[in-house]
């Protein structure tokens, strides 16, 4: 989440500890200031984040390298949702009529495909391309 408040003096310190929380502040302008929470946790992404796409207006989905797929929440501020898979992910697309496949690259060279709804997975094509899918 990003929070702004009014801009502090140029000698500010770069991290100020609030409430026991780890904040990063960046400067954007003389007026403003902009917090940065530090969101790293249990049920955040432990590799790279190789894929990102908007599900909804409150939600979005990522895919790692750490073989899971995350359901990201804007109410809650958190993983509403994960997917574990057996590969690491290197990108993905919401694909379908109504938007209702999510399709990921995986491994050296396999698709996985889930029905986004139901969040299964229908299946995995061995093979699809010589390379991994980018």
């Amino acid at each position: 989440m990003v929070e702004a408040t009014a801009a502090a003096a140029p000698h500010d310190e770069e991290i100020k500890r609030d409430g026991g929380k780890k904040k990063m502040k960046t400067n954007v302008n003389k007026n403003v200031v902009v917090r940065e929470k530090d969101f790293k946790s249990a049920t955040t992404h432990h590799d790279i984040v190789s894929g990102i796409a908007k599900v909804d207006e409150n939600e979005f989905i990522t895919c790692s390298n750490d073989e899971s797929l995350k359901l990201w929440d804007k109410y809650t501020e958190g993983v509403s949702y994960t997917i574990e898979t057996h590969a690491p992910l290197s990108s993905m697309q919401i694909t379908g009529e109504k938007g209702e496949y999510l399709v990921c690259g995986q491994g050296q060279g396999d698709l996985i495909v889930f029905k986004k709804q139901q969040r299964n997975q229908l299946s995995i094509e061995k093979w699809a391309h010589a390379e991994p899918i980018t």
